[in-house]
């Protein structure tokens, strides 16, 4: 789905806070865990 649209239904839904960038530094292994995630300036 677009990052927009999924940002949307997530405030909708109730969240309070959406987060953005997910692990792309080289300790991070957040990103390879969940198996989502995008680099930080295609993020933005």
């Amino acid at each position: 789905m677009l990052p927009h649209l999924m940002e949307r239904l997530h405030y909708e839904a109730g969240a309070d806070a959406v987060k953005i960038g997910m692990g792309p530094g080289s300790i991070c292994t957040t990103r390879i865990i969940a198996g989502i995630g995008v680099p930080q300036v295609t993020a933005i």
